[in-house]
């Protein structure tokens, strides 16, 4: 009997312990006493933030097997790169980097995520496997050539702009600047149900909450996967994290995001076009000092994640809509 009692025991802690650790939805409360989901990413990640010019870049670029030229920039003088990943015959996620190029972070560790996919050195090879068979990825790494390549390292907006001046974060309104108009065509030809645009920001940003990690949602009808990556993000970096929510018209600068124009697009496989902006905060050399709130393993780490969870979210949108 107490032979007996002992096996069912040990058998409840296994299935116990397999839903833990096999099952990567665990169950939170926030302060107000509701229960929120997370998603657990249970690995760190690698890779070098050492600034690279856009010809370093560009080769890096190369190496993957499907790469388009989509256009040129605004002075003429750089080429615009979408790289391709997964099943081009199924559905579309776009993700964009270095619209503005003083934040040229955000493309080395979104670079670096992209090689690990196409290298098969991702953490998490079921997940890659099931994205890479499922869903097409299309991947601008750097949205303003221009300004990437003008970047001084630590200084707060070197490179922010394109050649003409223009914030291109601000122009996906009226598409006056070469560059949005070219991604635009990605946008309007690929019809992705979800986009991800990766920022960087200094960390005395007047909207940032004061936090180190933002994320910005399209419309508040996709909260739920918003809310998703939002507390996994917090869990993952046990750090606090200020969220931004669906833009509205009021605000004059609103209408020209790019996460704004997505999020107004339609597309063929589900109700609302996910369209997220993802924001850490860089290091800036200041006259007082060098300021670093996050290290460039944490970017790399909180970064990375950030992106697994935005695939992860969008792979679980589209599965519950289909």
């Amino acid at each position: 009997m107490h032979k007996n009692k002992l096996i069912v025991g040990l058998s409840i802690l296994l299935v116990f312990i397999l839903v833990i650790y096999i099952n990567p939805l665990e169950n939170e409360k926030n302060v107000d006493n509701e229960v929120i989901h997370t998603i657990k990413v249970p690995y760190g990640f690698s890779g070098d933030l050492k600034y690279k010019d856009y010809s370093e870049v560009e080769e890096e670029i190369h190496q993957f097997d499907h790469v388009t030229e989509i256009g040129k920039d605004e002075s003429g003088n750089y080429d615009m790169h979408m790289i391709e990943l997964g099943n081009r015959e199924k559905p579309s996620i776009l993700i964009t980097a270095g619209m503005h190029g003083s934040e040229w972070q955000g493309t080395l560790y979104s670079l670096q995520f992209m090689e690990d996919l196409r290298d098969g050195t991702f953490p998490d090879e079921e997940f890659r496997e099931r994205l890479l068979s499922e869903y097409h990825i299309i991947y601008i790494p750097v949205v303003n050539p221009y300004g990437f390549d003008r970047a001084i390292p630590y200084q707060l907006n070197s490179g922010r702009y394109n050649s003409n001046g223009e914030d291109l974060n601000r122009d996906f309104y009226n598409f006056t600047q070469a560059e949005s108009q070219n991604v635009k065509v990605v946008m309007d030809i690929f019809k992705p149900f979800a986009y991800l645009d990766i920022h960087m920001m200094q960390s005395q940003y007047s909207a940032n909450g004061g936090n180190n990690i933002v994320l910005g949602n399209g419309q508040k009808q996709t909260d739920k996967y918003f809310d998703y990556i939002a507390e996994s993000i917090r869990s993952y970096a046990d750090q606090p994290l200020t969220k931004w929510g669906a833009p509205a018209y009021e605000n004059p600068i609103n209408p020209g995001l790019s996460r704004t124009y997505m999020r107004n697009q339609t597309n063929p496989y589900t109700p609302y076009t996910l369209s997220y902006i993802f924001e850490l905060a860089k290091q800036v050399d200041r006259d007082t000092g060098f300021d670093a709130p996050l290290s460039d393993q944490q970017i790399i780490d909180y970064g990375m994640a950030g992106l697994y969870l935005f695939l992860y979210t969008s792979a679980m949108y589209f599965e519950d809509e289909n």
